[in-house]
């Protein structure tokens, strides 16, 4: 089983990032944003927002997993699967790291 990140536009359903990291999930994420940023100001359109460094966006922050709640939520879901798998919680440097086992 493979676990991926998913990262959808409400208005935009063709627009899709996809990454089995998080982190890289949102830098794809960030990387089109800052696409769109350079192409407008192109156009010549003004009061855009400043381009996004990179490591701006925290994957894991951005999809709930610094929030406890969320991952007691995530983990009590996970009870549903056939398969058997574990949690382990990394820090490295700075961020939290979930590695599946199954």
């Amino acid at each position: 089983m493979l676990w991926c990140f998913q990262v959808s536009l409400e208005h935009y359903p063709n627009e899709v990032f996809i990454h089995v990291s998080a982190a890289r999930c949102w830098e794809m994420v960030r990387e089109r944003v800052n696409q769109e940023i350079t192409r407008q100001h192109k156009t010549g359109r003004t009061n855009l927002p400043p381009l996004q460094p990179p490591g701006s966006l925290d994957g894991f922050e951005m999809f709930g997993f610094s929030s406890p709640a969320i991952v007691q939520v995530f983990l009590q879901q996970a009870d549903f699967l056939t398969l058997s798998f574990f949690f382990n919680y990394k820090k490295a440097n700075g961020h939290l790291i979930l590695v599946f086992q199954i």
